[in-house]
């Protein structure tokens, strides 16, 4: 019995790896595949900039995982001011979540979503694909304030989450 649930998790997988393909293709993300994993690496141009992101598989767990690169590292220096920043915008995010490398000041955004013995379908992928770039270009500007400009974390959040400029 193992063995054919784990050619049906495998099919799964395949037909999950395809069904995220075809998503990033026909919605024009000009998807290009990561190198040994099921997923792709994308650029998501936005009002505020151009990001990097990545869409893919995590095979033992059956979920879809993506993510959205801010294009700067934060300054050592600025990493406290920046965790606040990010720390306070994940607070009321319904969706999605930042995350902070300590190490090198990486900023990324994340989305997620199991599709254990289900399909994922296009209206899943995209649910996914776009929360984490949209995330991330409503919430840079504030981000660099931050990290490059000495603006204090809540007032920036405040700001961003009122819709002021």
């Amino acid at each position: 019995m193992d063995a054919i649930n784990r050619l049906e998790s495998q099919s799964r997988l395949e037909h999950a790896h395809q069904a995220l393909g075809d998503f990033l293709t026909s919605d024009q993300w000009y998807p290009r595949p990561l190198e040994g994993m099921r997923g792709f690496s994308c650029n998501y141009r936005g009002h505020n900039g151009r990001y990097h992101v990545t869409a893919f598989i995590a095979e033992s767990s059956e979920i879809l995982m993506c993510y959205a690169y801010a294009s700067t590292y934060v300054p050592s220096a600025r990493l406290a001011a920046a965790a606040e920043y990010l720390t306070r915008a994940n607070y009321n995010l319904l969706l999605g979540n930042f995350e902070l490398d300590y190490r090198d000041g990486e900023v990324r955004c994340k989305a997620s979503i199991s599709f254990v013995d289900e399909a994922l379908t296009a209206g899943l992928i995209s649910q996914v694909v776009y929360v984490p770039a949209r995330h991330m270009d409503n919430y840079i500007p504030g981000l660099l304030a931050v990290a490059y400009g000495q603006a204090d974390p809540a007032a920036e959040i405040a700001r961003i989450e009122e819709g002021g400029d």
